[in-house]
């Protein structure tokens, strides 16, 4: 409990609005919360949550803790179209081409390329649409009376 209050200290610090109340710090920690909620009562929930989480990556720092590192995102367009090539890791030339091919699978990438080989005006793509929720209509509904008949052949009908 003592680590909490010590945490919440820290918070009220950080935050530090002028029309804060002066901090009581309890005897016993029980307090803890009513004054957590107070103190997002007194200012803004975006500099309190900054507020907690730069208290929280603090009290990390104490010897033997560290703070976690998270890897910088690259959000560019080559983004889900790369595999790294790492032999620490076990992914060798090999491993990575089965993993691309088996990401290009899994995206529909060759289904993509074919249809977008030639461009299908807006009526025409409708039509083709139509065409295919059609059919799979059909052939779901064929399934189910194919389905059918052969339970009444094997009924004996």
């Amino acid at each position: 409990m003592d680590s909490i209050s010590s945490l919440l200290d820290d918070v009220y610090d950080r935050v530090g609005t002028p029309n804060m109340p002066a901090r009581r710090t309890p005897a016993n920690g029980a307090n803890v919360g009513r004054d957590f909620r107070s103190l997002f009562q007194q200012s803004d929930v975006g500099s309190v949550t900054r507020a907690v989480r730069d208290s929280v990556a603090y009290s990390a720092v104490e010897p033997g803790h560290s703070i976690p590192k998270y890897p910088e995102l690259k959000l560019g367009p080559k983004l889900g179209r790369t595999i790294a090539v790492d032999p620490t890791r076990g992914v060798d030339v090999n491993t990575a081409f089965s993993m691309m091919e088996a990401q290009v699978s899994r995206n529909n990438i060759k289904h993509d390329q074919r249809i977008q080989k030639f461009h299908i005006r807006r009526g025409q793509m409708r039509k083709i649409v139509k065409s295919k929720r059609w059919r799979k209509l059909f052939k779901a509904s064929f399934d189910v009376t194919v389905l059918r008949c052969m339970e009444l052949k094997r009924q004996g009908w």
